[in-house]
């Protein structure tokens, strides 16, 4: 029986400043669109704040959206959101199952009961369900409705990883500016060839490509480097800005493409974009080409920056280098311009 179901302990409604919509499209339309924090706020008084569930019967104490098709179970699946605000999908012992991008949940994410607090299984790999992301589409059994999922940018696929590596990454660099302060106290410093503050994106050096020789193909991972908690380099805070700088670009970067690939995958569902859409997609694609080119530019800068570590060296010669060569490709370039061309 439907009300045999409870919710599952650990669901928290998600913070108010998040903010997650459904939008539910038959044959490429959009025929509603659900505040999934509207209806956590305001279900069913036992199960407020602690779930959205889905099923064909028609019943407000049990069912938030109905999901009108035969072939849907009375009480069908349930999404739910963590402490950290995550949302999370399961199926609740479906006869027909429940698909996510059209990918059938699996069966450790399916069942007519929550597991209990406590219990063994509780720590298991899809015991709250499959993690939601937004811009995931939604199927009930055999229904072709399409059920879209919108939500806050920080929650797309590929965000929470790279606010983790942000996180370790800001820790390793308080320790080291103050491992760099005492050092600097001590003997004066080392700037290793990089001014203490940013470069604007508009400096000469940063337009110009580097030399760059075998050693290069040696160096560690920008992610292990930063994170590593290791004493053996001495990281200046210049260096762990440019890195915080490249990181802040990158998710960007990620959310418009997401933000392009959502409007895109209603497109490919039939929906027709609006202008506005439209627009929007062509705006985000300058915004991909200047963000790409950006992040480009901090790659070479802190690959410089941990090679001079690694290996030693202040980066003149290397930015000598590069503009002489660039100097010298320009005059080439201006002398190849006097030749006729026959």
């Amino acid at each position: 029986m439907a009300s045999a179901w409870q919710p599952p302990y650990w669901s928290h409604p998600p913070a108010s400043t998040d903010t997650w919509t459904l939008d539910e499209i038959k044959q490429g339309n959009i025929i509603a669109s659900y505040s999934l924090n509207e209806i956590l706020t305001k279900n069913h008084p036992s199960r407020r704040g602690a779930a959205v569930t889905f099923g064909r019967i028609d019943d407000p104490s049990a069912v938030d959206i109905v999901t009108a098709h035969e072939s849907c179970s009375r009480l069908h699946a349930r999404i739910s959101f963590d402490k950290s605000g995550t949302p999370w999908l399961r199926d609740l012992g479906s006869g027909n199952g429940t698909f996510v991008n059209r990918r059938r949940l699996p069966k450790e994410a399916c069942g007519k009961l929550e597991i209990p607090e406590g219990a063994a299984q509780a720590s298991k790999a899809g015991s709250r369900g499959v993690t939601l992301y937004p811009g995931d589409a939604i199927q009930f059994g055999a229904s072709t409705r399409l059920y879209c999922l919108e939500g806050p940018p920080e929650f797309e696929r590929g965000a929470v990883k790279l606010k983790k590596e942000q996180i370790t990454a800001e820790v390793s660099q308080h320790d080291e500016d103050e491992r760099e302060k005492n050092e600097n106290e001590n003997e004066g410093g080392c700037s290793w060839g990089i001014s203490d503050d940013i470069p604007d994106d508009d400096d000469d050096t940063a337009q110009q490509k580097p030399i760059r020789d075998s050693t290069y193909n040696s160096l560690p991972t920008m992610e292990s480097f930063f994170s590593s908690t290791s004493s053996k380099y001495s990281i200046p805070s210049s260096l762990h800005q440019l890195y915080k700088t490249y990181q802040t670009k990158s998710n960007k970067l990620q959310a418009i493409q997401n933000e392009s690939s959502r409007i895109i995958q209603k497109e490919n569902m039939g929906v027709e974009l609006s202008e506005g859409q439209t627009k929007q997609l062509e705006k985000n694609q300058d915004r991909i080409d200047n963000l790409e080119k950006d992040i480009l530019d901090l790659n070479e800068r802190i690959e410089d920056g941990i090679h001079d570590i690694v290996h030693g060296g202040d980066g003149s010669n290397k930015r000598m280098k590069r503009k002489k060569s660039q100097e010298e490709d320009g005059g080439r370039a201006r002398h190849d311009d006097d030749v006729d061309d026959f």
